[in-house]
């Protein structure tokens, strides 16, 4: 018998030690860097959103209702007059020519036109405005005229009673203007286009 045939495995061939990290096969673990780059260009890109595209804006009072609600939070598309000014009947972002604080309202009259508020009825360029979105007839106040300037802006809450706006401190000039608010986001149950 030969004791050649019968030797138990070298032991210089044993199995590689656990070092406890386990790669899945086909997947690899990024480089540091390449995690720090994905990060400063998703927080980069969130930026760039933020100050040319779309803001968020909140309705602080009553005074668009009820198309806006206190709290509302809407989507403002900054960029929505770089290439043509606001239109009758779009809600803008824009701040107060009184004391610089964003408003919210609708415009109303644009440059050139003459608006005549008073007795409860709006006219524009001598024609009564129909406005579906005004829930009550305004309250009776004198009659007052404005001709508005190129780039001058007439804007109003829809709740006329309950809103401080051009009929108190006069056109609004569009370099005032943030940007057309939208879409409302929150609250999720009233969420919808503007």
């Amino acid at each position: 018998m030969h004791a050649g045939h019968d030797q138990p495995p070298s032991h210089s061939e044993a199995p590689p030690a656990d070092t406890g990290r386990r790669v899945s096969p086909g997947r690899r673990r990024l480089p540091m860097w390449a995690n720090v780059l994905i990060v400063v260009g998703f927080v980069g890109l969130l930026l760039y959103l933020h100050l040319r595209v779309a803001q968020v804006a909140y309705v602080p009072s009553e005074s668009m209702a009820p198309t806006l609600l206190p709290g509302d939070r809407l989507l403002v598309a900054l960029g929505a007059y770089r290439k043509h000014s606001p239109s009758y009947g779009d809600i803008v972002v824009f701040r107060s020519p009184k004391d610089g604080a964003y408003e919210v309202k609708r415009v109303i009259g644009t440059g050139g036109d003459h608006l005549t508020v008073g007795r409860g009825l709006v006219f524009r360029n001598g024609r009564l405005l129909f406005e579906p979105y005004v829930p009550q007839r305004m309250l009776w106040e004198f009659r007052r005229d404005w001709v508005l300037q190129p780039g001058g802006l007439f804007v109003m809450g829809d709740n006329r009673n309950h809103s401080e706006d051009s009929r108190d401190w006069g056109p609004v000039s569009e370099k005032r203007v943030l940007g057309r608010a939208f879409y409302r986001i929150l609250p999720l149950r009233r969420a919808g286009k503007l």
